[in-house]
């Protein structure tokens, strides 16, 4: 809509008579690229950061800038004698629609570039912008006199009785709210001191532009063309801005600015130096400007003069842009000296990476520390949020994304972890950059080695802590379900009995010995069922018989009631601390229990071995298996997990679709407690087949008891 509104206008202008020449010089031309301009990066802005202000206030300016140049274009054709309807109309609004732009183009310099206000501190500024507009926008409503000179309508507001005093307040609000446009600009120079990272290449990108378009305005207001200047300026603050929102990572303004300045010093040393011979030296000489020995003769001393001076200005240049840099033996000895601080090692590992940055001239710096087998990023200089995932593979050192240069800090053969640098655009990694690296690598391994021991400190911590919280989870539902099995269960049939007893103190009561007679032998069979109920809720606390007969005798008659057929490989397995046994012994059950709901599984192996200082246990079932990389990890398995590294232990779980799985145990014995051969899961047997109560068909289900079953 503002491109339609400003080509409109345009084309009223030129159809009342103006000349393209007269159009440009009108400023109108600058009306028509502003308005462009301003639309069309509001469009942008607003379609990829919706939810930056700064696209909205672009559309509202291209907007102001559209309104004003059609106004301005329909009013022309109001001659004397040759009105057209509504001219007057659109006069009076171009005298003064224009004026709420100061107020907008002050708010982009102060939310530039994220949107908000630098600090609280520039609430009175926003406050005095608004002010300042609001009254010159009021006093132009009312103004008597028409903005635009050559039309002949009235205004049909104005204020002819006050018009020296409007005319007073309109010159004091107006050049209150141009000025306003100072401190906001100076806002950009106090976020720029402030910024790091990506934020201060957008300030700098910004100011630079609009620094550029400032002193060409100027220089052309000077030159004698300012409708060239306002043609210009605008639409160049525009693209900056959009450029410095939206996709100022790709642009890396500080290379610009310094190849510039190199270009340019090099530049005025070489015609410096050219003058010098020609016209000095032919002077003194006496030799002809136009002699080709003096021609050679500068050429040559260019050529000489050339490469030093060529290093000595890209040096200031880059120190200028991007600070001063520290040279290899200062980074080197200032680290020296901060090894000795009794600081944490994320402070030293901080100072590392900003050191190597100000040595190397680099643009990122990073720590990635080993942690287990995984390279964890630690601290990265400046302290921006890493584009690259923040843990890899130990083995991916050199595939660690943006990294130029990747130094590995070593203690022998073993990886303590790796710095990292990348380099500005345009730049490459020198035998310095390196040397340095190594050097600062070299220092870094005790304060690499000190900050894993802390990280691993910490992720225990954080390890026991969720431990902690599972086990508490686990025991609050176990108690629940405690509860709800005896409530369903025993307390229902207690409650039975107490009712049949009334029954049957009824019944005495009442003489009739035979029902009697019949309701007791019921009250015999419920107390053998309620007795039952009580002993398998017992048993699901701790079996009885892994008290008195250990934890191999368990196993054997938990897998004869198992659905599956089991094979038992026990040989060699004494009797074992009880907290061992339990762990182990409930460890059986949540793998029976699974799969016996999942696995499908025909076929189930159990091995327990014990030696070495430790006892072994491995259920393996021929299940269907499944994805560990996207299965869910249920809350049996964890607790299990816990329950056995609580003993210092290990729970292992190995599986694949199709092809079963594997549940391995193990637990470190006391140093008392015998087994000096190490673990040997041997091949397993199969358990009896006929237990004490089968179910019908069960069975059938179970390997015959005589001779072993090879493992499959």
């Amino acid at each position: 809509m503002t491109t339609t509104v400003a080509v409109a206008g345009a084309g009223l202008a030129v159809a009342a008579g103006e000349s393209p020449a007269a159009f440009a010089r009108s400023f109108n031309l600058g009306s028509l690229s502003a308005a462009l301009a301003f639309g069309t990066v509001g469009v942008v802005v607003a379609m990829r950061r919706p939810d930056h202000p700064i696209g909205r206030l672009f559309l509202a300016l291209g907007a102001i800038f559209g309104f004003t140049l059609a106004c301005a274009g329909y009013a022309l054709q109001s001659h004397p004698g040759a009105a057209h309807p509504g001219a007057g109309l659109a006069g009076w609004l171009l005298n003064w629609v224009w004026v709420p732009g100061y107020a907008l183009m002050a708010s982009v310099l102060l939310l530039f570039p994220d949107g908000s206000l630098p600090s609280r501190r520039w609430r009175p500024l926003v406050w005095v912008i608004v002010a300042a507009t609001t009254m010159a926008t009021v006093t132009h409503l009312l103004l008597p006199t028409p903005f635009l000179t050559g039309t002949s309508f009235t205004n049909p507001l104005g204020w002819e009785s006050a018009g020296e005093a409007l005319a007073t307040v309109d010159d004091l609000a107006l050049s209150g709210a141009i000025l306003a446009l100072l401190p906001a600009a100076a806002s950009l120079l106090v976020r720029l001191r402030r910024a790091t990272g990506y934020e201060r290449t957008q300030l700098r990108f910004f100011c630079l532009t609009s620094t550029a378009a400032m002193v060409g305005y100027v220089a052309l207001g000077w030159a004698g063309v300012p409708w060239l200047a306002f043609a210009l300026a605008w639409p160049t603050i525009a693209l900056a801005a959009g450029v410095g929102i939206v996709r100022h990572r790709l642009f890396d303004i500080d290379v610009v600015v310094s190849r510039t300045l190199v270009v340019t010093v090099l530049a005025a040393f070489l015609a410096l130096v050219y003058l010098a011979v020609v016209v000095g030296v032919g002077t003194l000489v006496g030799v002809r400007r136009d002699s080709p020995l003096l021609a050679i003769a500068a050429t040559a001393a260019a050529a000489m003069a050339f490469q030093p001076v060529r290093a000595r200005v890209r040096s200031a240049a880059d120190r200028l842009v991007y600070g001063r840099r520290v040279s290899p033996y200062e980074a080197l000895a200032r680290f020296s000296e901060h090894l000795h601080d009794p600081v944490p090692a994320t402070e030293l590992l901080g100072e590392l990476v900003r050191l190597l940055a100000e040595g190397t001239g680099a643009e990122r710096t990073e720590t990635w520390l080993r942690v287990g087998d995984r390279l964890r990023m630690t601290v990265a200089w400046p302290s921006d949020p890493p584009a690259a995932p923040a843990e890899i593979p130990d083995s991916g050192t050199d595939s660690i994304p943006a990294a130029d240069l990747v130094q590995r800090v070593s203690d022998g053969d073993e990886l303590l972890g790796v710095l990292t640098l990348s380099k500005r655009r345009g730049d490459t990694v020198t035998a310095g950059d390196a040397e340095l690296a190594a050097s600062l690598a070299g220092q870094a391994g005790l304060v690499l080695r000190n900050a894993r021991l802390a990280a691993e400190l910490q992720d225990s911590l954080a390890a026991l802590h969720s431990s902690r919280q599972r086990l508490v989870t686990a025991h609050d539902e176990e108690r629940r379900r405690l509860e709800r099995d005896l409530h369903d269960g025993v307390q229902q049939h207690l409650l039975g009995l107490k009712a049949k007893l009334g029954a049957v103190q009824a019944l005495v009561e009442q003489g009739r010995s035979d029902e009697v007679r019949a309701v007791v032998r019921g009250l015999h069979d419920d107390t053998d069922t309620a007795i039952s109920e009580l002993r398998d809720v017992a048993r699901g606390i701790y079996p009885p018989l892994l008290a008195e007969r250990g934890l191999v005798a368990a196993i054997r008659a938990r897998a004869r009631s198992a659905p599956m057929t089991v094979h038992l490989a026990t040989a060699g397995v004494e009797r074992l601390p009880s907290e061992i046994e339990a762990a182990l012994y409930f460890c059986l059950l949540e793998a029976l229990q699974n799969i016996t709901k999942h696995a499908a599984a025909r076929r189930v192996e159990v091995r327990l071995a014990q030696g070495d200082g430790e006892v072994a246990l491995e259920v393996r079932d021929d299940g269907v298996g499944f994805d560990m990389t996207t299965a869910p990890r249920g809350a049996g398995l964890s607790n299990l997990r816990d329950r056995i590294e609580a003993l210092g232990g290990t729970l292992t779980v190995d599986s694949a679709v199709a092809a079963g799985t594997a549940m391995t145990a193990r637990v470190p014995l006391p140093a008392t407690q015998p087994g000096a051969a190490p673990p040997r899961l041997i091949p397993p047997r199969p358990v009896t087949a006929t237990p004490a109560a089968p179910p019908p068909g069960t069975a059938a289900r179970h390997a015959p008891a005589d001779g072993p079953s090879p493992p499959r």
